[in-house]
């Protein structure tokens, strides 16, 4: 996955702090590997996409941006890829975003809602 945060802990920032939980890295090296399969070199532009969308949800956390309204779903706020037809689950906690899955948006509610659920720190 070369320099992916999707490897890292946390990715720390002064205001916010962005964790990825065990399994939302699972579903990104997935996500990689059947892009891979599918195009030599898709699945490192899938990681570096994915990437750019995390940063992206930190830098919208961190300055508070007010024009930025999440949809939520199961508990989850979720943060669509710009690239891939992936989405971002994630909840908050006062400075840390803990993205809980990031999956295929073709997946069924009831899947979702499974996934989700048992993911749920809470």
């Amino acid at each position: 996955m070369g320099g992916s945060k999707s490897g890292n802990e946390g990715v720390e920032n002064s205001k916010m702090n962005l964790q990825l939980h065990e399994l939302a890295k699972h579903d990104l090296s997935q996500g990689g590997e059947f892009y891979e399969s599918q195009e030599p070199g898709l699945g490192d532009y899938f990681f570096e996409s994915l990437e750019s969308d995390l940063d992206d949800l930190l830098k919208i956390h961190t300055t508070n941006d007010l024009t930025f309204t999440p949809q939520v779903l199961f508990n989850h706020f979720v943060s669509r890829s710009s690239k891939f037809p992936w989405s971002i689950y994630y909840q908050t906690q006062e400075n840390l975003i803990l993205v809980q899955a990031i999956l295929d948006q073709r997946f069924s509610p009831n899947r979702l809602k499974q996934i989700l659920t048992t993911r749920n720190p809470s």
